[in-house]
Formats: C-alpha cells, sequence, structure tokens
C-alpha cells in the first residue's frame, strides 16, 4: 500500500472533515449501542411507528423492542405493521386496541388494558400506554407496553373474596342481591319472572354442639357443593350467613323453582362424612317468584321459608293471600334489630361479682339489652335467637365488646379496678378474624388483657379440641382472661380445661338454686369447687338469690358469687352509685344501698 503524502490527490481540509466524520460515526455508533443496551433493559416493550396526517390509514416504519417476543413469544420482526398486531389481540378486545378514532391527532393519549395471546397459547393481559406528537409532515405514534398479567389475576382475586364467602365460596349476601337486582331488571324488559329460594338447614346448631366448629364447617363445605351442583350455571347460589343459603333463578316461574326446589332437597337426601362423623341433615327452602322490588322478594323467600319450616314442610311457595301476622312481626324485628345494632340501640347493663372473702365486688359481667326507640327494654332472650338464627351473632357481639371495653375504660379512668366479663358466641370466638377485632378494641381503649374476661358456654368451644388450642393461643397471647359459664351443663374433660387455660369456672344456677335442698346439686357444687380450686381456677356461683345460699357457698370456700341478692344487672350509672365512693387503698369497697347496705350482706 503506498500512502500518500500529505495534500497529495486531495483538496485542503478534506483530512480533517473525514477525520471529524468518523469521529462522529463512532460517538453515535456508541450512543446507539448505549440506546439500544439501556432499552434492552427495559421491563417493558417500546412500540413506535409513523402515520400520515392526511390520511390516517396509512402508517410506516412499524419498530417494537426486543421485549415484545416475551410478551408475545413472536420475534419483533414478525410486527412489520400495525395491522400485525391484531393477529396477537384478542379478538374482544381488538374493537378497543384498533379503534380508528384513537390515536389521531398530535397530543392524543391513550391507556388500555386489553388481553393478547401468546404464541404458546396462554392468553396474557397487557398494559398500553401510548402518545401522538408531531414529526415534520407525519405523526410519530410511540407507547409501552408491559405485562399486567398477575396484577389483573390479584385484581380479579380480591375482586372475589369481596363478593364470596370465604368458606364455602359461594357468593355472598351482597353479590346475591347485586346479582338479584340486574335479573329483575332484565326481567321487567323482557317480560319474564325471576325466582328466589332461601334455604335453611334443619338442626345444624346440633351439628356444631355436639361435634364442633370444625365439623360443622367441613359440613357446610359439602352442602355448598351439593347445591351448586343441583342448579343450572345460570343460576347463583349463595351462602347468607350461618347454615341459611339463597338461590337465584334469572328466569323461572312457581313450577320451575319448585322443580329446582326439589332438586335441592334431593342432593341433600344422602348422608354427608365429615372428619370420620356421618351426617344426615334437611333443610326447609321457602320460594318466592316475581318481578318487583328485591327487598321484597327476598323478605317473601323468607317468609315461605319460615312457613316451611313451621309447617315441618320442605318446600313452601310464598302465597301473598295468606297473611300470618307473627310472621309479619318476625321479619320487622328482624330488620330493627340490625338497624339496632348499626345504630347503638344496644346498652350494658352490668352485674357484680362478689368476693366471698373480701365482700368486695372484684368483677362484673355485661349483659346485652335492646333498647328500643320507645323506650321499651328486651332483654337477651327476646332477639338473641333472632341473631343467631340469621347469621347476625358476630355484628352483635363486636358492638357488645366494644361497648363494654368504652365502659371499663371510663370505669378505669376513674380509678374502678373492676374486671369485665363479656359473653361471646362461638360463631364469634371461633371465627380467624375475632382475636384481631379484640387486640384492636384493646389497643383502642388501652385496656391490659388482663382487664377483660370473656365468657363461653360449656359446650361452646370445648367440644372441638383443636379449635379450643388455636383459641387458647390467641387469648393467652392478648393476656384476656377466659371464664366458662354454665360449668356442669356440658360435656367438657380436664384436658380441655387445660388446654384452654381457663381462668375461671361459673357454677350454673341450675346447681346453685337446689344446694340447700337436693343432696345431688350439693355434691356436684362442692365438686366442681373442689375441681377449679385444685387446677388454679377462679370459681363464681351463679343465681345465688338468698343469704343463706350465700353463706353456704362462703363456708365451702367458693370464691365469688353472682345473683339477684348481691344486685340485679342496673346500668352503668346505678352501678357507680351501688359502687359508693370507689375503691379504697386495699381494693375494698363501700357500697351502701338507699337503705345504707348492699342488700343481703349483713349475715353470711
Amino acid at each position: 500500500m503506498v500512502r500518500k503524502r500529505d495534500g497529495e490527490g486531495t483538496a485542503p481540509g478534506a483530512v480533517d472533515d473525514e477525520s471529524a466524520a468518523a469521529g462522529d460515526a463512532r460517538v453515535h455508533a456508541a450512543d446507539d449501542a448505549r440506546l439500544g443496551a439501556l432499552v434492552a433493559r427495559l421491563p417493558v416493550a417500546l412500540f413506535a411507528f409513523h402515520r400520515d396526517a392526511h390520511d390516517h390509514r396509512r402508517t410506516w416504519d412499524f419498530f417494537t423492542s426486543p421485549q415484545v417476543e416475551a410478551l408475545t413469544g413472536y420475534p419483533p420482526g414478525s410486527f412489520g405493521h400495525p395491522r400485525d398486531w391484531r393477529t396477537v389481540v384478542h379478538p374482544e378486545d381488538a374493537p378497543t386496541v384498533f379503534d380508528p378514532g384513537r390515536l389521531l391527532f398530535p397530543g392524543a393519549t391513550s391507556r388500555l388494558a386489553y388481553r393478547i395471546r401468546h404464541r404458546d397459547g396462554r392468553v396474557l393481559w397487557l398494559r398500553e400506554e401510548s402518545t401522538v406528537t408531531p414529526d415534520g409532515d407525519a405523526f410519530l405514534v410511540q407507547g409501552l407496553l408491559s405485562d399486567i398479567t398477575d396484577q389483573v389475576a390479584a385484581e380479579v382475586a380480591l375482586e372475589h373474596l369481596a363478593r364470596h364467602d370465604p368458606l364455602t365460596d359461594l357468593a355472598d349476601r351482597t353479590y346475591l342481591r347485586e346479582r338479584l337486582d340486574a335479573s329483575l331488571t332484565a326481567a321487567r324488559h323482557g317480560g319474564w319472572r325471576v325466582g328466589l329460594l332461601f334455604l335453611d338447614l334443619d338442626l345444624f346448631k346440633d351439628v356444631n354442639d355436639t361435634l364442633g366448629h370444625r365439623v360443622g364447617d367441613g359440613l357446610l363445605v359439602q352442602v355448598a357443593r351439593r347445591l351448586a351442583e343441583a342448579v343450572r350455571t345460570s343460576d347463583t347460589v349463595a351462602r347468607l350467613g350461618g347454615d341459611e343459603f339463597g338461590v337465584l333463578l334469572p328466569k323461572s316461574d312457581e313450577e320451575g323453582a319448585t322443580r329446582v326446589a326439589r332438586a335441592l332437597v334431593r342432593a341433600l337426601d344422602g348422608a354427608f362424612t365429615v372428619e370420620g362423623h356421618r351426617i344426615t341433615i334437611a333443610a326447609s327452602i321457602g320460594i318466592a317468584v316475581g318481578t318487583g322490588d328485591a327487598d321484597a322478594l327476598m323478605r317473601q323467600a323468607d317468609r315461605a321459608m319460615y312457613q316451611a319450616k313451621r309447617e315441618r314442610a320442605a318446600i313452601a311457595v310464598f302465597d301473598p293471600s295468606v297473611e300470618d301476622p307473627s310472621l309479619d312481626s318476625g321479619f320487622a324485628r328482624l330488620g330493627e334489630l340490625r338497624t339496632a345494632i348499626e345504630t347503638g340501640q344496644l346498652v350494658l347493663h352490668y352485674q357484680p361479682w362478689l368476693d366471698l372473702r373480701t365482700r368486695a365486688p372484684r368483677a362484673v359481667e355485661a349483659l346485652v339489652r335492646w333498647r328500643q326507640p320507645g323506650g321499651r327494654l328486651l332483654l337477651p332472650g327476646d332477639f338473641l335467637p333472632l341473631a343467631e338464627r340469621h347469621g347476625l351473632m358476630r355484628d352483635l357481639d363486636a358492638a357488645v365488646l366494644e361497648a363494654a371495653c368504652a365502659q371499663a375504660a371510663r370505669w378505669r379512668d376513674e380509678g374502678r379496678r373492676l374486671r369485665t366479663a363479656v359473653n361471646i358466641s362461638r360463631p364469634t370466638l371461633l371465627s380467624e378474624e375475632f382475636p384481631a377485632i379484640l387486640a384492636a378494641a384493646l389497643i383502642r381503649h388501652r385496656l391490659q388483657g388482663p382487664e377483660l374476661e370473656l365468657e363461653i358456654t360449656e359446650n361452646g368451644v370445648l367440644g372441638d379440641p383443636e379449635q379450643a388450642a388455636w383459641l387458647a393461643e390467641r387469648l393467652t397471647a392478648l393476656g384476656v382472661r377466659l371464664a366458662i359459664d354454665d360449668f356442669g351443663t356440658g360435656y367438657s374433660s380436664l384436658g380441655q380445661l387445660r388446654r384452654m387455660r381457663v381462668s375461671t369456672l361459673k357454677v350454673d344456677r341450675s346447681f346453685v338454686s337446689g344446694v340447700l335442698t337436693s343432696p345431688d346439686d350439693q355434691a356436684i357444687v362442692e365438686t366442681i369447687v373442689e375441681l377449679g380450686h385444685r387446677l388454679g381456677l377462679t370459681v363464681v356461683a351463679e343465681g345465688v338469690e338468698d343469704t343463706e345460699t350465700l353463706a353456704y357457698l362462703a363456708a365451702l370456700g367458693c370464691d365469688q358469687a353472682q345473683g339477684f341478692l348481691i344486685s340485679r344487672p342496673i346500668p352503668p350509672v346505678e352501678l357507680e352509685r351501688w359502687l359508693g365512693h370507689g375503691p379504697a387503698e386495699d381494693g375494698r369497697v363501700t357500697a351502701p344501698t338507699k337503705a345504707g347496705k348492699r342488700p343481703g350482706l349483713a349475715t353470711a
């Protein structure tokens, strides 16, 4: 190779220009390489193309970044024109993605979520974010594509959880109501009617009480499965709460709804096997058919169900010509009870527990009452069975717990050292969310765990050892005490009492009332007191109504007593008057009544 001398065969300065151009090319190449590497590391795919400013159908220079292959399974070269993208977009979403009016003018932006079909057959969700900018005589459309399949799946799962019962995975009451509203609207336009069935399991409470919460839940899951399998895919089966279910038939008359009800009865005919237990269960089904108001149709189905239950018939169809005032009052009472729970009509009265050694009140039991708008005060027996039957106990228990904790905090701030006992129903106690609800109430009112005692009946939890251990672990972590109410009437074992870490045994009033006249009752009370003390538990006698019984219990060594002799359940203000001047330094309380003494405490 002959090397030219400087200036030979070239114009002056040409060498410098060529060198500069080569240097610029190297710089641009390096910049392009860095940009390409940066684009390759992005977690999204990029796309861009030009669109004719005058003929929007004319496009060119369609570009997709390498990440598009991960999204679609096809290499970037597969998409040389926007229409090629149509081959992967889900047919149902194509009209939106390729809307002719989208992304036409400079300044336009678009944010879409749509489905594509991956090369391997999977359906993925993409989010497209795109803009339009002027570029000479054309418009430049450019944007990002990101995979949001996992996000969409999570949102769908959350939506499902929000509308479905967590135990059975059936629709919940709210979702059933939404579907019912939509079905009634369609029926009014289409000229047909909607069927609604309410179903209640007969004697389900006995299963829970005798076999335990886990078996009861397992039975509900199997019942739900059979009900769902017995109806059409267009029908909706929902769990309304407790052991009540609803079935929506979007297009049905009385005859068709009755056929479905009979199919549901047949579906429940065979025995269920749950954790080794063979269980047979029946149901009462109420049917309502119409096109009117959703609330009215639900009330009619509920009313028909109770008619079936009262008549011991498996199925009953709502008949508007048959009037039953007792049923009407029951439905009205149910609605009123829901309102009472939501609006604070439930109030607490308190009954003290007396320490038989010091004669000082050490605890109070919170007992719920329903003060109706007219001023009438209802006792628990007037409304708790209704709450239990219609799945309202968790809401009711939560309201009672909140009110009791608030009052306990007020008394603590006033210097009154009284532990508060609260009755909790089995469904609430064994629900997974209850420990969190309890902890939140303690924190909200700045209460220590030992300031609160939860009362449950002997059969309320002890029938299920695993659930008992689960509950005990969580209550122990919170420091909350546990009392077994009506002890002696159930079937608990000493091992279960130990596993539950019980603090208090409350002797049932049926034994206490006969302790002076019945040798059997006397033997039972003496045995419970001795048993409790051997286990290191506090023993409280319920239903003490005379001084002789109080004296006997004190001599026996029973720790505390509760009953009308000491005080009836009374509102907080009256209890404060009963307590008198408040606690002294040693914890004793002077509590004169209007006569100057507590009733029944002069002797003993």
